[in-house]
């Protein structure tokens, strides 16, 4: 069926030659016009479109053979008819007959392009989309991929979106384009309804950052909500180390953006943990990518009614404070490919550990309680193999989180380097505290912790 699709494509294209129908025409109307006029195309086409609505196939089939019978006026009957006949057997199962109408429809269109210049609408009045609370909150940039009809007026008709932001912006831009106006496509002079797919963007320019959001993603576990932007921290000015700079430089110079793809758990608290980049124009981003989201928050996802983790992945562009059109293009392009973790800057095994740190002791509160479980502590491995930035994500409280922290502080790695320089990572440590020995025991994970147990379980 692929070839089927693949003309049926190719004509639409041709937009102007297709008419749409109007949520005010009737089924008595147009009869009432083959009563003036027997050879109306219009009259027979219109109503075949409303029998196609209503899936009685056989009668719309009839219509549209009329249609191709008669004035064949206006000029986009003769192809639209031929593809609504081809629509018809593609979904009765008749895939010759489909394809051969739609072979029709493309001579039809290919002999009209040939001889005739057709013009296409063009805005003439526009409204600029108000943003969403999140998206605002995200700091998320883009634009929204609208297609529909602008009609004979220049009226915007049955938009749909074909190309989401999400966050509440796809509405936010389905609103905004109703405003919208345009002088109205014409083919021989005369207007005609037109299909087109129209961009509405999404711009911050009070951020004043050169870091952009442009796509966000949740997979929160099945049956559970999706966590939701708290609190975000877009740096002015440059925004990165002194490892990027030589790389920011090369970049702009050549009149590129850096990208990069952050994988990360939103954990029970709403904080980034388990971080890591899945693609970079270049490995030198991984790290500042991760510093920039690593502070950030969220609201958790939910699950009956207790917070649960949940996967956040994000396109991250390092650019121009004000990201034009074409510069957004090119980024989304570039991150358009499946993502994966790239070897060059992804820790795929555990970090070479230097010092492992002391076992930490048990607090008589947590003693006294009968206190059994795990804390699992997420970090970032720094440049100089030291354990920074420190967060428990899975507590238990009565002290035990603290001693875990402070045993976690001390453990020492090898640094991890990408082409020469070292680089930040992440990672976990799970701490285990049991009633049947003196000290907890530590262990480098791959982010998976046993979670509570009451005492004397086993």
């Amino acid at each position: 069926m692929r070839p089927l699709f693949a003309i049926a494509a190719l004509c639409t294209c041709v937009a102007l030659l297709f008419g749409q129908n109007d949520a005010s025409d009737s089924l008595e109307k147009y009869r009432k016009d083959l009563e003036t006029n027997r050879s109306s195309s219009l009259a027979h086409y219109r109503i075949g479109e409303i029998f196609l609505k209503q899936k009685n196939y056989q009668s719309a089939a009839n219509e549209f053979r009329e249609a191709l019978s008669g004035d064949l006026q206006p000029v986009w009957i003769e192809a639209q008819a031929h593809m609504s006949l081809g629509a018809i057997f593609e979904v009765t199962g008749q895939s010759e007959r489909a394809l051969n109408e739609y072979q029709l429809a493309k001579r039809v269109v290919n002999r009209s392009s040939a001889s005739i210049s057709d013009v296409p609408p063009q805005v003439s009045q526009k409204t600029d989309p108000e943003y969403s609370e999140e998206a605002r909150i995200a700091g998320l940039e883009g634009a929204v991929t609208l297609t529909g009809t602008i009609t004979e007026q220049g009226v915007p008709r049955d938009m749909r979106v074909t190309g989401s932001l999400g966050f509440g912006l796809d509405e936010k831009a389905l609103a905004a384009i109703q405003q919208w106006r345009f002088t109205p496509g014409t083919r021989q002079g005369q207007p005609v309804p037109v299909v087109m797919t129209i961009p509405v963007d999404f711009r911050l320019p009070e951020k004043q950052s050169r870091w952009h959001l442009i796509r966000a993603e949740f997979t929160p576990p099945e049956g559970a909500s999706r966590p939701q932007f708290s609190k975000t921290n877009y740096p002015y000015g440059v925004g990165i180390s002194l490892n990027a700079f030589e790389e920011a430089i090369v970049i702009r110079a050549i009149g590129r953006e850096a990208t990069a793809t952050v994988a990360f758990d939103v954990d029970e608290h709403g904080l980034p943990a388990n971080l890591q980049v899945l693609n970079a124009s270049h490995p030198i981003w991984a790290p500042e990518a991760m510093a920039l989201v690593r502070e950030w928050q969220f609201v958790p996802g939910m699950k009956y009614g207790a917070p649960v983790s949940a996967l956040c992945t994000l396109d991250l562009v390092w650019g121009p404070t004000n990201l034009s059109t074409q510069a957004l293009q090119w980024a989304v392009a570039q991150m358009s490919v499946p993502s994966r973790p790239d070897p060059s800057h992804t820790v795929q095994s555990p970090p070479v550990v230097v010092y492992r740190g002391y076992d930490p002791s048990y607090t008589a509160e947590a003693r006294a309680a009968g206190l059994e479980g795990t804390v699992q502590v997420s970090f970032v491995i720094g440049e100089d193999g030291v354990p920074q930035n420190l967060h428990v994500i899975s507590p238990l409280g009565r002290g035990l989180d603290e001693k875990a922290m402070e045993s976690v502080s001390q453990w020492r790695f090898q640094p991890v380097v990408v082409n020469g320089r070292p680089i930040q990572v992440g990672s976990t440590i799970s701490v285990t505290f049991s009633l049947n020995e003196a000290q907890g025991r530590q262990r480098l994970d791959d982010g998976r912790a046993p979670g509570r147990r009451p005492a004397g379980s086993q």
